[in-house]
């Protein structure tokens, strides 16, 4: 693993660089990059002491953050690829051109100010507020530092010297300093100490936090202005700008092709003088040698671009940048430019600010390890859709030490470095996620090995010499039409679940369930999985077809189109447009199915039985389980005979079995369709390749009775008898833990609550903020699971 010292040497010789590109003069260059070299050479031989210092020692962080999900992504080459060498090779490139870089808000009032001191009293900082509460109104304790953190002075040099060990520690790449300006400086005293003593050493951006100042955040009369925000003209911004210099020429400004990064909070607020403005200081920056500046506004609401001049790029706030307080839906939110970064909040506690009005609003269900599955996600929507290339890609995280907020990274009494220590951790699991660039390349390396053709062609009389043999036609029928990182397990997830299989050997089909699926959404899925393998079948299928199917899966309907499907395999094959149809098997999936990655191995073997049945866990087997638990379940089966201790408690120990065989003798109304892979060529040459009249459960008891035989696949190896499951239905527990979402552990038949899978905003929209009705301390120590308190249990 990289040293944060040899990090921070080769953040040194960038900066180094980027200053160069900035400054005017052979000599002045010349001078500016041998400093950066001289302080590498130094930083390498303090690293070298560093490691063999700390070389057995223990490793930091929270150990109780799942890494499980790790296995749950598809990589960026398919097992068995041939190409797995030069395909390594690509990725490096890649990771050599492209980049996610974390960087965190830095609030600066934690030293005393005039200004403060006028407002709220002598030697006011946030602690003052911080230090009044120690609960909010739910009962949840307010986020105070660790004793090693402490109610510190910003000014002075040992915390800032701390603020950049914690930073790197933390996996950051840099700071965004919120900078104050109002026709003069203020609070600007954190940033001036950092130019004369060199802390924190980390790459940095300023963000103007343009707003007026008022009496708002503590609760008091909102329309009490403390500091009114003017822009002036010209000679304004020529002062405003001169102020800055010195930090844009720093070398640890973070520049993005020479160009001086800047953020602008606001930019709504400023009206016609933003396009002026920013217009005189891109002069102004070329004028001075700086090479350049970027604007980047940050999202605060929908606007017209026009009414506040165009910004070279956009960054997102979290949480105020869409998504509220639920971070599984951060990165559901659509890109507004060409140059666009990601944002993330950390959690949010505004109690101390609203200490007296009772304002205050929280994130009840913050966690560390819900957190961790958020910037997880995030970062795969960024290395799927990135920036341009020659730009960076940066994560603004809310924030680093908003503790009047509760929204801090530093470690807290309640979370210690819990948070800190999911970035990391997110960030370390996201290398194994590709960039869009690696998968354009496997999908051009997917389709030269089977040899498929890139446009419909009509298919040979003889199969392709390269052609693999082709073991699943996997034909999934989408009823919903949700963008993707909308839902969690969506129809995106499938094809990467598919994509990662070990058995490489199968192709897909995805096809509306109705009409009322959207064809474009639907695409947009089958498109970004840049694989070969999946085709979109639907200007082919009749109109009436569609019509008639259902809109939900589960209704009699729901088989119209998947009917469809498999009576015209051929003449879909003869027009090039998938050669699903020289599959031995089908199977017929959901849009929100996934598979483990050995799934498609119960297959495999050519001597295999006619249907074999893999193991499978949805949102009803729980339920089925749980009522059909012997001497644990109440005469009205409700499951209420579960002691309150069982609760979550068995799921966690993973004493329950929620994975049911798809086998002949299970019920009806739990067999799931996409667990049952069937031998195509018998299914179609004895006519029996239409589920519609019986549905799945039916037609196949009549295979069973017509003497075909049925086995079920053994579970991987790995796996334990309660989590031995090949597929896995969005919404039921094993999905839910891996989303970033938490299941509540409820009897089944309970008139007030509902046993599910829920985000965090969703839990409280039904059952409001009254946390007495949980068991907060379990939670805290299993998030991923919650039960009702033991009082609220037994009543």
């Amino acid at each position: 693993m990289v040293s944060t010292l040899r990090i921070a040497a080769a953040r040194t010789l960038k900066g180094g660089i980027e200053y160069a590109r900035g400054v005017r003069g052979r000599r002045r260059t010349a001078i500016a990059l041998a400093f950066a070299c001289a302080c590498v050479i130094l930083l390498y031989n303090s690293d070298s002491r560093r490691q063999q210092e700390n070389a057995n020692a223990e490793p930091r962080g929270s150990q109780h953050l799942l890494s499980t999900m790790s296995s749950w992504w598809q990589s960026v080459n398919y097992p068995g690829s041939d190409n797995a060498a030069a395909g390594s090779a690509a990725a490096a490139a890649v990771d050599h051109e492209y980049s996610v870089k974390p960087i965190a808000y830095v609030f600066p009032q934690f030293h005393a100010i005039p200004e403060n001191d006028e407002f709220w009293g002598v030697n006011f900082t946030e602690w003052t507020n911080v230090r009044k509460v120690t609960k909010n109104a739910w009962g949840i304790e307010v986020q105070q530092p660790t004793d090693e953190v402490g109610y510190y002075n910003l000014l002075d040099h040992s915390t800032r010297w701390s603020y950049a060990q914690h930073a790197r520690d933390s996996g950051l790449y840099g700071f965004v300093y919120h900078h104050y300006w109002f026709g003069r400086p203020v609070m600007e005293k954190v940033l001036t100490a950092m130019l004369e003593d060199g802390q924190p050493d980390m790459p940095f951006m300023l963000s103007w936090a343009n707003e007026p100042w008022t009496a708002r955040w503590d609760g008091n009369d909102n329309s009490k202005v403390l500091l009114k925000q003017t822009y002036g003209g010209v000679d304004a911004w020529r002062e405003h700008f001169e102020w800055l210099l010195p930090f844009f020429r720093h070398p640890n400004q973070i520049r993005v092709n020479g160009k001086v990064q800047f953020a602008v909070y606001n930019g709504g607020h400023m009206g016609d003088v933003g396009k002026r403005m920013y217009s005189a200081w891109r002069k102004w920056a070329v004028d001075e040698g700086l090479g350049g500046l970027d604007i980047i506004e940050t999202r605060i609401a929908p606007d017209n671009p026009e009414d506040r001049g165009l910004t070279d790029a956009v960054n997102e706030f979290g949480f105020r940048s869409g998504g509220a307080h639920d971070g599984t839906a951060w990165a559901s939110i659509n890109r507004l430019g060409r140059v666009y970064h990601r944002g993330a909040a950390v959690s949010w506690d505004n109690t101390p600010r609203h200490a007296q009005d009772g304002g205050a609003s929280a994130n009840i269900f913050a966690h560390p390890s819900l957190w961790k599955f958020h910037i997880l996600s995030l970062i795969r929507r960024i290395k799927l859709d990135p920036n341009p290339r020659g730009e960076e890609n940066f994560l603004f995280i809310n924030a680093f030490n908003e503790w009047g907020e509760g929204n801090v990274l530093e470690p807290s009494k309640q979370w210690s470095n819990g948070f800190s220590a999911a970035l990391r951790s997110a960030v370390a699991l996201s290398h194994t996620l590709p960039w869009k660039d690696e998968l354009i390349a496997q999908a051009e390396a997917l389709a030269r090995r089977h040899a498929i053709a890139t446009t419909p062609a009509p298919a040979p009389a003889t199969p392709h010499p390269h052609r693999h043999d082709i073991d699943v036609c996997v034909v999934v029928r989408t009823f919903a039409s949700d963008w993707q990182f909308s839902e969690p397990f969506g129809l995106s997830d499938l094809l990467r679940s598919l994509g990662g299989q070990t058995n490489p050997r199968w192709r897909a089909v995805v096809v509306r369930g109705s009409a009322a699926a959207d064809a474009r959404i639907v695409k947009s899925h089958v498109l970004d999985a840049y694989d070969p393998r999946v085709a979109f079948v639907d200007d082919d299928v009749p109109r009436e077809v569609l019509t008639q199917g259902a809109n939900t899966a589960g209704d009699p309907a729901e088989w119209a189109v998947a009917d469809w499907v498999l009576a015209h395999l051929g003449e879909l094959a003869a027009q090039g447009l998938t050669d699903c149809g020289l599959a031995r098997y089908v199977v017929v999936a959901n849009s929100n199915d996934t598979y483990v990655p050995g799934a498609l191995e119960a297959v495999a073997a050519p001597n295999a039985s006619d249907i074999v049945g893999l193991s499978f866990e949805t949102t009803d087997t729980l339920r089925a389980v749980e009522e059909g638990e012997n001497g644990a379940v109440a005469p009205d089966g409700s499951g209420r005979g579960i002691p309150w201790h069982e609760r979550c408690t068995r799921l966690r120990e993973e004493r329950v079995v929620v994975c049911v065989p798809a086998a002949p003798a299970t019920s009806p109304s739990l067999l799931k369709a996409g667990a049952v892979l069937v031998n195509l060529a018998k299914l179609t040459a004895g006519g029996h390749a239409s589920f519609g009249s019986k549905g799945a459960a039916g037609t196949l008891q009549d295979l069973v009775a017509a003497g075909w035989s049925w086995t079920v696949a053994a579970p991987p190896e790995s796996s334990t008898t309660a989590t031995a499951c090949q597929l896995v239905q969005s919404g039921s527990y094993r999905s839910c833990i891996r989303s970033g979402r938490f299941w509540l552990d409820v009897p089944s038949a309970s008139p007030r609550y509902t046993a599910g899978c829920y985000s965090l905003s969703g839990i409280t929209a039904r059952h409001g903020f009254d946390t007495s009705q949980w068991d907060m301390e379990g939670w805290r120590a299993d998030p991923f699971c919650l039960r009702l308190s033991e009082k609220a249990y037994s009543e």
